[in-house]
């Protein structure tokens, strides 16, 4: 998934924030 939305759904779903945090924190 793009970048974009790793963002949207951190900010959106706390839950996504496990896979969304390796994406941002890499």
């Amino acid at each position: 998934v793009p970048w974009g939305l790793d963002r949207i759904d951190q900010e959106d779903l706390p839950l996504d924030g496990s896979y969304t945090t390796e994406s941002d924190g890499s």
